[in-house]
């Protein structure tokens, strides 16, 4: 009796790892142009940006290099038709928040895929956020930040 019990606790648990790995969204890859006067920090403040940080397969850069790209891929994992990225990188007092999500819509025919980015600026700063690339197959995609 106590094996049964035994091997369906192993079996759910599986079962639960497994769904949760067929959970996972599409991946965004971030490069981030630092064309400001001085090195940028990263600096995750709200709990989206740390999330993004713990979805990171590889971390971002803690700073990086004026005139230098830093590169990253995020992997969300809680839901195949959502995935984003939220960052923020602090030069001074200039900050840019930059944000890329997907999202599968439902309309009455179909699903649709919708990729979205955004830069707010402050500080003084000049922020830019561009969608460079999109695999239609996968639904992964490229964004790239700028800040100056």
């Amino acid at each position: 009796m106590h094996v049964l019990k035994g091997m369906k606790l192993i079996a759910a648990f599986a079962a639960l790892v497994g769904s949760g790995v067929a959970q996972a969204g599409p991946q965004v890859t971030v490069v981030f142009k630092n064309n400001g006067s001085s090195e940028a920090v990263y600096s995750p403040v709200d709990s989206h940006e740390t999330l993004t940080r713990s979805f990171a397969k590889s971390a971002p850069r803690a700073a990086v290099p004026k005139g230098e790209t830093d590169s990253y891929v995020i992997q969300g994992r809680l839901s195949p038709d959502a995935s984003h990225a939220f960052v923020r990188y602090r030069i001074g007092n200039k900050v840019c928040r930059f944000k890329s999500t997907y999202v599968m819509t439902a309309t009455r025919s179909a699903r649709v895929p919708k990729w979205i980015k955004e830069a707010t600026a402050s500080g003084g700063a000049r922020c830019d956020a561009r969608i460079i690339s999109v695999n239609n197959a996968t639904h992964a995609w490229t964004v790239e930040f700028v800040m100056r």
